[in-house]
């Protein structure tokens, strides 16, 4: 007799396959399942809805004892902004969830509230409902309500041959602080949606070993990595004992950066100048890692203008095999 099969048996992707009906989507959404927010059109207008949720749980997100309740406040509501973020939308309220055990210290709830409003406030996204439950572990589950125009849309698929691949900031090594100190790029999205052709973009959560193919499975497409032009953190470099080869994988595997990852169409001119003003006006670099391709779902890494090796499908895992 067979053995039933559990969730640590299948990927995350493959688990949201299972969700996923898009025979019952009705006409006024334009994007189910399948990119960084669920979109709705407004009718009548050029506007639309974005809708996305996230969860952060006890033990897998944050160690209750180790880790700041302010800061748990903070990463609940700005992992969740930042896929606002990644569609180019404005995030405009937010419905906050919890699951509390009953011996749980009052001081404990109000400091990750603290978080929570403080990134609100920041973001300019106020909580506005939710819901509380008895549960054995702390989590939090957060959706988001965002803004945005119809035709400034970025989704993860319209990446073609020749595209700019892109990234902003500097990668790995994210354990040490940035996973928790999340800045989710609202307004660096937004400049880009209306000064750059940017064909596909998603949020870095789960890492370019992950969320790369994310972009090559939605827009058909492959890409060559340029190992030489990966933006490689102090942070990844500290925990990789300065060993770069180390802290490239930091940068490819790591989870939880943040920032976003895109494509840019244009000549290498126009993407030059496109970067300086981004950088003058945000004090934020854009590296530009890489190219798109035609070799659907190949992602190569190239040293030294040379295939070094394919990159190695991996990353952030919620279920672990």
């Amino acid at each position: 007799m067979a053995q039933p099969k559990l969730l640590s048996d299948f990927t995350e992707e493959q688990l949201i396959s299972f969700f996923d009906r898009t025979n019952v989507l009705s006409s006024h959404i334009l994007k189910g399942i399948g990119d960084d927010c669920a979109v709705l059109s407004v009718d009548g207008t050029d506007s639309c809805w974005l809708l996305t949720q996230d969860s952060v749980v006890e033990g897998k997100h944050f160690r209750f004892l180790q880790d700041k309740p302010f800061w748990v406040g903070w990463k609940s509501l700005a992992r969740s902004i930042s896929d606002i973020a990644a569609m180019s939308g404005i995030p405009k309220g937010a419905l906050v969830s919890l699951g509390l055990p009953k011996d749980l210290e009052v001081a404990w709830i109000n400091e990750v509230y603290d978080g929570i409003h403080l990134c609100a406030e920041r973001y300019d996204c106020p909580v506005i409902g939710g819901d509380m439950s008895s549960s054995d572990t702390v989590f939090l589950s957060v959706t988001i309500i965002g803004q945005a125009d119809q035709n400034k849309i970025s989704y993860r698929s319209g990446a073609q041959a020749g595209d700019f691949l892109c990234v902003t900031g500097k990668l790995g090594g994210s354990i040490i602080e940035k996973h928790f100190k999340i800045e989710p790029r609202v307004n660096e999205s937004i400049w880009l949606a209306e000064n750059a052709s940017v064909t596909s973009m998603i949020d870095l959560s789960d890492g370019i070993g992950k969320d790369l193919f994310h972009l090559a499975k939605a827009s058909d497409a492959g890409f060559e990595i340029f190992f030489e032009k990966m933006p490689v953190s102090q942070e990844a470099l500290r925990i990789s004992s300065n060993d770069y080869l180390n802290a490239f994988e930091h940068t490819l595997y790591d989870g939880e950066d943040y920032e976003l990852l895109f494509t840019l169409r244009g000549d290498e001119s126009s993407i030059k100048i496109i970067c300086r003003k981004f950088e003058s006006e945000f004090d934020l670099k854009i590296s530009v890692i890489g190219k798109t391709t035609d070799d659907k779902g190949e992602i190569k890494i190239l040293k030294n203008n040379a295939v070094w090796k394919n990159l190695k499908q991996g990353g952030y895992e919620h279920f672990f095999r």
